[in-house]
C-alpha cells in the first residue's frame, strides 16, 4: 500500500508538470520571430512613419508612440503566470537626460489592430482613409484605456534602457487578443523623447515584450493523463508483489 501511495504521488506530479510555466521573450530578430510592429503618430498629417527607426513621443508638437506584438502563435489556453514587462531603448533630441513621465496605455476596440504601414495620425488606415474610432489623434476612453496599465518616470535618454511592468491580468488580456497593441505619451515637451524601432538595425536594441505563461490541460486531458499515469504504476506494484510472494 505504501509503494502505490507513493506511485500515485509520482503520477501526480507528472500531471501537474504538464503545466509548467513557459518563459517567452519576444524582439524581431530573436529566434525567428519577426511579429512586432510600431510607429508614431505626428499630429495634423496623414503621413505614415511605420518605416522609420525612432519612434517619438512628445506632446507639442503631438506625437505618440505605438507598439504592438503578436501572440498568435501562443498555444490555446495559455495563462499568463506573471506579470510582463516591455523594455524599450530611449533616445532624446538633445545630450541632455531629463527625468519625464511616460505612460503605457492599452489600444481598444478597433483601433487596437492598426498596421504600422497603414495608419497616421489622421487615419487608421491611410488607404481607404478609415478613421480612427475616435478621430484624429487618438481619444482617450475611445481608442485607448484612459488609465495607464504602466509608467515610468526616470532619466531618459543616451540609448538607456526603460523597462514598463505591467499586471499578469492585463497580459493575459493580451494574450485572449491574439497580441499587445499599447500607446505611450508623455507630458515633457521641452526636447523630443524617443526609443528605438523594430525597424533599428541592431536587433538587441528593438522592443523587447518579457513574460511567462502556463498551458492548463482540459480537465478531461489531465484524468486521462492520471488515469494513464496511474494504471501503469499499478501493474508496476502489482508485479512487484507477484514476484516477493
Amino acid at each position: 500500500m505504501r509503494l502505490f501511495t507513493g506511485a500515485l504521488l509520482i503520477a501526480v506530479s507528472a500531471a501537474i508538470a504538464v503545466a509548467a510555466p513557459v518563459e517567452v521573450v519576444l524582439q524581431n530578430g530573436l529566434d525567428g520571430y519577426n511579429g512586432t510592429q510600431d510607429t508614431y503618430l505626428f499630429s495634423g498629417n496623414s503621413t505614415n512613419y511605420g518605416t522609420s527607426s525612432s519612434c517619438y513621443i512628445t506632446p507639442g508638437p503631438d506625437r505618440r508612440a505605438l507598439l504592438k506584438f503578436d501572440l498568435s502563435h501562443l498555444p490555446e489556453g495559455a495563462k499568463a503566470s506573471s506579470g510582463a514587462s516591455v523594455t524599450i531603448l530611449s533616445r532624446t533630441s538633445s545630450d541632455a537626460t531629463p527625468t519625464i513621465t511616460v505612460s503605457m496605455h492599452m489600444m481598444t476596440g478597433a483601433s487596437a489592430n492598426w498596421s504600422q504601414t497603414a495608419c497616421s495620425w489622421e487615419y487608421l488606415n491611410n488607404a481607404d482613409q478609415t478613421p480612427w474610432v475616435g478621430g484624429a489623434g487618438l481619444t482617450a476612453g475611445v481608442d485607448y484605456e484612459t488609465n495607464a496599465i504602466s509608467s515610468v518616470t526616470a532619466a531618459f535618454g543616451k540609448g538607456w534602457a526603460r523597462t514598463f511592468q505591467f499586471s499578469q491580468e492585463d497580459m493575459q488580456r493580451a494574450i485572449d487578443a491574439g497580441f499587445l497593441s499599447v500607446v505611450f505619451m508623455t507630458d515633457y515637451s521641452d526636447m523630443s523623447m524617443y526609443f528605438r524601432s523594430t525597424e533599428y538595425g541592431t536587433a538587441e536594441q528593438r522592443p523587447k515584450l518579457t513574460f511567462s505563461y502556463d498551458v492548463i490541460p482540459e480537465p478531461a486531458t489531465l484524468g486521462s493523463v492520471l488515469i494513464g499515469s496511474v494504471a501503469v504504476l499499478f501493474r508496476r506494484v502489482r508485479r512487484t508483489s507477484k514476484a516477493k510472494a
